[in-house]
């Protein structure tokens, strides 16, 4: 079995879609029996040019 240690000990998994885009950053909880941190990326339907996150 492996731990997790040090100072400023973290444990990040990356889940993504079929396009490629990050869709969840699991921030895992390195206390025993501790609460994972699960936030949820969204995306804007192809060619949706309204509704992007960054205008140029």
């Amino acid at each position: 079995m492996s731990s997790v240690a040090g100072p400023d000990a973290y444990w990040t998994s990356y889940g993504y879609g079929k396009t490629g885009n990050r869709t969840t950053t699991t921030s895992h909880s390195l206390i025993v029996g501790g609460t994972d941190t699960v936030p949820t990326y969204t995306y804007p339907a192809a060619g949706d040019r309204d509704r992007m996150p960054c205008r140029w």
